[in-house]
């Protein structure tokens, strides 16, 4: 009985446990505001988001500055 145990347990791999995904790490900075002589806000977003809005930020200027 223990040998047909043993030989079932043998069969059956063991589950590994799957990780879990890795989460987004993010970065914190100290966002200006203009105008203002408070120090500024700190702000924590992911790599992307950053690059995001750094992007978004490029796009808004090159649109104000094309002659109409």
């Amino acid at each position: 009985m223990l040998l047909a145990l043993a030989l079932i347990q043998a069969a059956v791999p063991a589950s590994q446990p799957t990780p879990a995904p890795a989460e987004a790490k993010l970065v914190c900075k100290r966002v200006q505001e203009v105008g203002s002589r408070l120090p500024g806000k700190k702000t924590c977003l992911t790599k992307e988001e950053w690059a995001a809005q750094e992007r978004d930020g490029r796009d808004a200027l090159s649109t104000m500055s094309q002659p109409r």
